[in-house]
């Protein structure tokens, strides 16, 4: 009777010890993919801030060519077209828009 209830006895300590050592086990998966989770966090943020210094020096550098641009089209003149070689059209000429409802045709997107 005795060794009947030193062995039940064995039996739950060792099912206690599976039980303790099986939480312990999912306690750490569960910290190590919370820390993944923390770290990726954190490197998205970064990469945010990043990406917002980035647009911000972008946008100020299109701002600039833009400026060049409307500065370098108002500063064409006819003299300068003539000195470049162009010439005025003699006859104008001018391109007509087919009628696209008599044809068929395939991805037609109108």
């Amino acid at each position: 009777m005795t060794e009947q209830i030193k062995n039940q006895i064995q039996n739950v300590s060792r099912l206690e010890q599976k039980i303790f050592f099986g939480l312990i086990a999912i306690l750490f998966i569960l910290f190590s993919i919370y820390g993944f989770l923390l770290k990726t966090t954190v490197h998205n943020i970064v990469l945010r801030e990043n990406f917002g210094k980035e647009r911000a020096t972008l946008v100020s550098h299109v701002a600039d060519l833009n400026a060049n641009y409307i500065a370098l089209k108002n500063s064409i003149t006819l003299e300068v077209a003539y000195s470049r070689g162009f010439k005025p059209a003699s006859e104008p000429h001018f391109i007509s828009k087919q009628n696209t409802a008599k044809t068929l045709s395939f991805n037609n997107a109108i």
